[in-house]
């Protein structure tokens, strides 16, 4: 029995990161599980929207979305910390070899201007690859 209603049973929870080209159809159960045993943390995994800076993005209903990574608030750290080992530069071996990269939160990088334009640059990339995927199974779905 769940005593709250989020996927993570922890008092309060904090996002660390964002996947980039995380898509809807990727097995979350699993992804979670592995990362969760690498990081020696509990993690989850959450699928919304990523924040820009406009607030009318909130509503918009083809926001662009990915996978959150939301961990307990009092193992944040150490979480991030294991998450850039795992998906770093240097990094061979990922998750379910599922080449995925991380990216920081908007309140990471705010005081930070070249950081801040890298966020919107692959923020707009996650848009584009989700659509292109999204797409892609829409014609493969036509053929079956």
């Amino acid at each position: 029995m769940a005593i709250y209603k989020r996927d993570l049973q922890v008092e309060k929870t904090a996002h660390t990161n964002w996947l980039l080209y995380s898509t809807p159809g990727i097995d979350t159960i699993a992804l979670k599980e592995e990362i969760s045993k690498t990081t020696e943390g509990e993690t989850s995994l959450r699928y919304g929207m990523i924040p820009g800076y406009l607030k009318y993005d909130k509503a918009r209903q083809n926001s662009i979305k990915g996978y959150q990574v939301e961990t307990d608030f009092t193992q944040n750290r150490k979480v991030k910390t294991a998450l850039r080992n795992l998906y770093g530069s240097k990094a061979t071996d990922f998750p379910l070899g599922i080449k995925l990269r991380l990216v920081p939160i908007l309140q990471d990088i705010a005081h930070n201007v070249k950081a801040q334009a890298r966020y919107l640059r692959l923020r707009l990339q996650q848009a584009h690859f989700v659509k292109k995927i999204v797409k892609c199974q829409w014609v493969m779905s036509d053929f079956l």
